[in-house]
């Protein structure tokens, strides 16, 4: 019975992973498209377009997207310049470890 159980477990584990994966694809294709835009519309700058579209991404947890969305705050690009919320931006994206935010939010520290 133990080895039936384990068994079930095993394969219910497996299944449960196999069937995310699809999701964690499109979920993942989706976040590219939308940072695809964004850089379009950062590069020709269309600041207002970029920050929907960066923030889109971000509130869904890329942290790609979250350290843009930094970047846009540090530089004051279509948004009120703010270092603070450049630091809160910064860290969402290095808590998930994108290297590049931390390195920001050291520099944005010791200022």
């Amino acid at each position: 019975m133990q080895h039936k159980t384990i068994a079930f477990v095993s394969i219910l584990f497996i299944s449960l992973i196999t069937a995310s994966a699809p999701i964690m694809a499109d979920n993942q294709q989706t976040l590219n498209a939308i940072a695809a835009k964004a850089m379009t519309a950062q590069r020709n700058f269309d600041y207002q377009t970029a920050l929907k579209l960066w923030r889109s991404a971000a509130e869904k947890g890329d942290p790609n997207a979250q350290y843009h969305l930094g970047k846009m705050y540090q530089l004051g690009q279509g948004v009120t310049q703010s270092d603070s919320v450049a630091k809160a931006w910064y860290r969402l994206a290095a808590a998930s470890g994108h290297n590049i935010a931390q390195a920001k939010l050291e520099t944005l520290q010791h200022h």
